[in-house]
């Protein structure tokens, strides 16, 4: 579960074609990446994958390439 202190959401402007992305810090603190140049129909499904990613744990699959999880949110149908 993910908790208001837990992580902070960021509108920044990003390229296109990136409508989110999050990291985590040493401390487990996540910051959400947001691009502010996206309608908020999409900013709004940019952010549950997000918390997607959190609440899978997806930060813990480091022999996971990055396209393999995101291949399995595209498959499920999730927004990326």
């Amino acid at each position: 579960m993910i908790c208001d202190g837990d992580y902070k959401i960021h509108f920044v402007a990003l390229p296109t074609t990136v409508h989110g992305l999050v990291t985590q810090d040493k401390n487990g603190f996540f910051d959400i990446y947001i691009n502010e140049n996206i309608g908020i129909i999409e900013q709004k499904k940019a952010i549950m994958h997000e918390f997607e990613h959190i609440e899978r744990g997806d930060f813990l699959k480091i022999d996971e390439p990055l396209e393999n999880i995101e291949n399995i949110h595209i498959e499920m149908g999730d927004y990326l």
